[in-house]
């Protein structure tokens, strides 16, 4: 069972579609995958094909306001095999996030994995630091960056591993840095490929993970709330989230 934060302090990033995506190739492959959106903005739910703001009578981020509250409440179904969706409210705002504990939805989240035999989580975290964020981060395994090759790109990484380290020392000692991610690549162009070179230069050769290239079925998969690897099973998109699926299992250890 593998618990993965997708996570950036930059937004605009590819955070949702990466989660989705992947989300996407682990149900295939007959594993029982729970996506949780934790970003306020509530895009994983459109990718899924759910677009409307009250579509859910229950949402995830309820776990923030009531510590009693049962993740199995706001789990739904999605039209798609073994994937399950825990979806974000986009309306809520939490006014005592200082006194919410780091650890609330990774508590929640061990008692609802046993109970319905999961097998892998994807979590979206929205690109501030606040609550949200760091219970991802404590509630996971492992951590995966996802980035546009920009120039401002090292900066979200660079805030984003800070954040990594600081929770790994503070509240999850096993926490591990799978990898960075450069999403809508496209090496012929210059910047493209010193960011990714920089970037690895300051993250190691074993840190940069395979891209994904530009391609537009992945928006329009998107905004069609189909999977890319359904809405395009040929395409470039839906074949690079494949090989990065396989590339993310045998990072971790699995066949």
């Amino acid at each position: 069972m593998t618990i993965i934060s997708i996570a950036n302090r930059k937004g605009g990033t590819g955070k949702t579609t990466t989660a989705l995506n992947l989300g996407a190739e682990e149900a295939a492959r007959g594993k029982k995958t729970l996506l949780i959106d934790l970003d306020t903005q509530g895009h994983l739910g459109w990718g899924l094909g759910f677009k409307g703001e009250k579509e859910f009578p229950v949402y995830i981020h309820k776990l923030f306001e009531d510590k009693n509250f049962d993740l199995k409440d706001a789990v739904y179904e999605t039209p798609f095999e073994n994937l399950y969706l825990a979806p974000a409210d986009v309306n809520f705002i939490n006014n005592h996030q200082e006194k919410m504990e780091v650890d609330i939805l990774k508590k929640s989240l061990n008692k609802f994995i046993k109970e319905n035999n999961i097998d892998v989580v994807i979590i979206d975290t929205p690109p501030t630091l606040d609550i949200f964020m760091l219970s991802a981060l404590v509630a996971s395994d492992v951590v995966l960056i996802p980035f546009l090759p920009h120039f401002l790109a090292a900066v979200g990484v660079k805030q984003m591993a800070k954040l990594f380290y600081k929770v790994a020392v503070k509240h999850n000692t096993n926490l591990r840095l799978l990898g960075l991610v450069p999403v809508m690549v496209n090496k012929r162009i210059g910047m493209h490929k010193k960011v990714i070179e920089d970037l690895t230069r300051v993250f190691g050769k074993n840190r940069m993970l395979r891209g994904i290239r530009t391609n537009v079925k992945l928006a329009e998969a998107f905004l069609a709330g189909i999977p890319v690897r359904y809405y395009a099973p040929k395409s470039a998109g839906a074949m690079d989230y494949y090989l990065l699926t396989e590339e993310i299992h045998m990072l971790i250890g699995e066949k």
